[in-house]
């Protein structure tokens, strides 16, 4: 999984998370009504606020990007209905993507998913300032990901021989 950063002049930074949710991956737990982001499998919280939390202290702003049908659960999540945005029909990440760049005027711009469960949350924020401070100096899309152990067609991945990223490869 990856996050990515653009830079423009100013110095802010604007976190999104992604929401979207289909509640497939972890059925039965996860479903339509109830997607993975809500669940509070791991440490009382759901993943969503989970994630929330993580960047507070990073970004100046922070906004979600969910299923129209999902911005009354977001905000029941504790992030104020200013800051979430519901896209009518599911058009998948890169949509969303566009979206919230679209609604970044200026400065640094980061997507992170808001369902995955991040252990080291220390390693992560400094990984996260790392990557704003090299979107701001050298005006570049910076990508932070994990190292895959095995292939999956549940993740998307960068492709070492071009470097572009392949969304959920087919087996």
């Amino acid at each position: 999984t990856s996050s990515s950063s653009m830079a423009a002049s100013s110095t802010e930074f604007t976190a999104i998370l992604l929401a979207g949710g289909s509640g497939k991956r972890l059925w039965p737990l996860s479903t339509a009504k109830r997607p993975k982001q809500f669940l509070t499998i791991f440490g009382g919280k759901s993943l969503l606020r989970q994630t929330y939390d993580r960047l507070k202290g990073l970004a100046d702003s922070i906004r979600v990007i969910t299923a129209a049908r999902l911005k009354r659960d977001t905000e029941r999540e504790g992030i104020p209905w200013r800051d979430i945005i519901g896209e009518p029909m599911k058009r998948d990440t890169g949509a969303a993507v566009a979206l919230g760049a679209g609604l970044v005027k200026e400065g640094v711009v980061g997507f992170f998913p808001a369902d995955q469960l991040v252990e080291n949350a220390r390693r992560f924020a400094k990984c996260v300032r790392e990557a704003i401070a090299i979107a701001k100096k050298r005006d570049v899309i910076v990508t932070i990901g994990i190292k895959p152990t095995s292939p999956s067609t549940a993740f998307g991945y960068i492709d070492p021989r071009g470097g572009k990223f392949v969304e959920k490869p087919s087996l």
